[in-house]
């Protein structure tokens, strides 16, 4: 596996020793009660934080009830750790504590396994399986890692980071009433390859407690990660769960003013973290007759996207202008030039017969578009793109959307280009509709929903995606005021954010959410 410039392995990263009790607190894990039969694993040790813990609370334990410190330790602590290097340390330093505590003759190596977590069978059940499993990104494992876990794990699909195998395989641990209780990224909360497991743990668990502090730093070192601690009881669901979400670097986990919220159904968790009531017929989906849609991908970017003043004789009714992420900047398009190869018609894929010139130019590159996978399952269309392409798009008003969502405002173009894959566009309605629905995208209550349901990547920006687009909801177009359309209309039109949001602000209060816009105001 290898290294990070501080000497660590990918996925390595240890919880502080703060995180890390007021997690064992918050499982009852505590040295003022008697500790002697609960069964803790820790799946992914480390270099033993919660080791270390786990083990001078039990110690703690025994000399307040009087039970024998070496055969609970051994009989119900188990600490697995991979990584040899790691393991070391968490022997010698587990061993450290020992001698401390005056136990030179307990042996720790009776509790602590230097095996894979995944495909170590257990004999028992667990009380409790506590830890910070490894953040190994998908493209870090290797094939033969993937096809076992996707055998293994129903969890584990689509691009699954590792810890997805690793909350499956610790619910599946569970005893009865036991509990698991992870740090990791909050990225499965939301994105596709986290439904699968929210799925199971709110059709078969108790999702108890879930706190999202992606702008805390609740590790031993800085690193770029966004992360969630969330507790699940082996029990029949409740169907509520304390929540807590900050936007601020939380440094005192005592007293956290959690929310109880009704407890999600199925794999759409998007709701917890909203500080409002959306269920609401003031509100509604973002298609009010509008179409959320993405770019064309083409497989081949460098044979279909011609850069500006490219020298080629195709025939101009075969290229079309593309608008790319780059060339917006500040709600305005700078266009490069670029130029997307079209060989589509209104029929399908064209005869290149009837296109000497774009004949020729895709005969220059057949070697390169035949070996591309969308070519081989058909050899006879090898040189359509994977999308196909439809000409009528570039007339048609729409709002562009960069995949990042850091934008003041959208841009409303309207009709001159075709869109790249990585931007997304809205069509419908007229070119005032379009704007108004633009202005909604951007205002505060609309953005304090996006923060908090949508998938963020470096520096909290959340990602424009269609899954996420599709959740938001936003005042009923159509149940608005000639008055409160006109006034967003222009506040669009002057890029006028305290105007756009008073405007919001008054509808939602004369449709009955008089704190929403406030309130999705201070999430964010």
């Amino acid at each position: 596996m290898m290294k990070r410039k501080n000497g660590r392995n990918h996925g390595e990263v240890f919880t502080s020793p703060q995180v890390v009790k007021y997690m064992l607190d918050e499982c009852g894990y505590s040295s003022d009660k008697d500790l002697q039969h609960i069964r803790v694993l820790e799946p992914a040790a480390g270099a033993g934080g919660f080791a270390f813990e786990i083990v001078l609370r039990l110690f703690l334990s025994s000399q307040i009830f009087g039970f024998d410190f070496g055969t609970a330790l051994h009989r119900n602590l188990v600490f697995v750790e991979q990584d040899r290097n790691a393991f070391g340390s968490l022997v010698s330093r587990l061993q450290e504590l020992m001698n401390q505590c005056d136990l030179l003759d307990t042996d720790i190596n009776q509790c602590c396994y230097c095996d894979d977590f995944l495909r170590r069978n257990f004999n028992q059940g667990f009380d409790l399986v506590i830890g910070n499993p490894p953040y190994i990104r998908h493209e870090r494992l290797t094939d033969a890692d993937k096809l076992w876990y996707r055998g293994e794990f129903a969890t584990f699909k689509f691009r699954a980071d590792l810890y997805i195998a690793f909350f499956e395989r610790g619910l599946k641990l569970l005893k009865k009433d036991g509990l698991l209780s992870f740090i990791c990224s909050n990225r499965w909360l939301t994105n596709q390859y986290g439904a699968a497991l929210r799925e199971l743990i709110t059709a078969k668990y108790q999702l108890e407690q879930l706190l999202n502090i992606e702008k805390s730093s609740p590790f031993d070192e800085e690193v770029i990660a966004y992360p969630c601690i969330i507790r699940v009881l082996n029990a029949r669901p409740s169907g509520k769960t304390f929540v807590y979400d900050t936007q601020e670097n939380l440094t005192d986990f005592r007293n956290l003013p959690f929310v109880l919220r009704q407890t999600p159904i199925g794999a759409d968790w998007h709701d917890l973290f909203l500080h409002y009531d959306l269920a609401t017929a003031a509100l509604k989906g973002i298609e009010q007759g509008f179409k959320i849609g993405i770019g064309v991908a083409t497989g081949a970017d460098e044979v279909f996207v011609l850069a500006p003043g490219a020298d080629t004789d195709i025939e101009p009714e075969r290229l079309l202008p593309i608008v790319r992420s780059k060339d917006i900047r500040h709600g305005k398009i700078s266009w490069s030039g670029a130029k997307l190869v079209n060989p589509y018609n209104a029929q399908g894929l064209c005869d290149l017969s009837d296109y000497p010139g774009l004949s020729r130019y895709l005969e220059g590159y057949r070697l390169r578009l035949s070996q591309r996978h969308t070519a081989r399952t058909n050899p006879l269309r090898w040189y359509k793109t994977i999308d196909r392409i439809t000409p009528a798009i570039q007339k048609m008003a729409k709002i562009l959307l960069p995949d990042f969502g850091g934008t003041e405002w959208l841009l409303v173009e309207e009709g001159n280009y075709y869109p790249h894959h990585n931007l997304y566009y809205i069509t419908g309605g007229s070119l005032r509709d379009l704007q108004v629905l633009a202005a909604l995208l951007v205002s505060d209550f609309v953005r304090g929903q996006l923060f908090h349901i949508g998938v963020r990547m470096n520096h909290g920006l959340p990602r424009l995606q269609a899954q996420t687009l599709r959740k938001l909801r936003i005042p009923d177009i159509l149940a608005m005021t000639t008055f409160e359309y006109q006034r967003l209309l222009r506040a669009y039109q002057q890029q006028d954010k305290i105007e756009l949001n008073d405007v919001v602000d008054q509808y939602c209060r004369r449709t009955g959410l008089p704190s929403a816009n406030l309130q999705a105001r201070q999430a964010v």
